[in-house]
């Protein structure tokens, strides 16, 4: 049991280790600005990125006309959506919605 005991230049230290985790947190902080402050990774996640700009694009267009595309797939396939008719929400040519209801009353 004697090779076991604390050397006496330790006792009396107890807050090392403290201290050594508030060391690392730092330098786990300070690495993680780095990253994320970073150029390349705002180009890429940014809050202006083009990735995002795409999806917000796609996104904004699928909720508003109900189909996936954007607004230059739509204008170049033949649809207009500034018209009265909604082209995106009534086909002209059978005189049906692209939505659905019910074919009888709910009892």
């Amino acid at each position: 049991m004697d090779n076991k005991k604390i050397p006496r230049f330790l006792l009396g230290r107890s807050g090392q280790s403290t201290v050594e985790y508030i060391m690392l947190l730092v330098v786990i902080m300070s690495l993680g600005l780095l990253v994320f402050k970073s150029a390349a990774f705002k180009n890429v996640l940014g809050p202006n990125s083009s990735m995002f700009a795409a999806m917000a694009k796609k996104m904004e267009f699928s909720y508003r006309y109900g189909h996936n595309g954007t607004d230059d797939t739509f204008r170049d396939s033949g649809n207009d959506y500034k018209t009265p008719e909604h082209d995106a929400y009534r086909n002209k040519d059978d005189g049906r919605s692209r939505f659905f209801a019910p074919t009888s009353k709910y009892e």
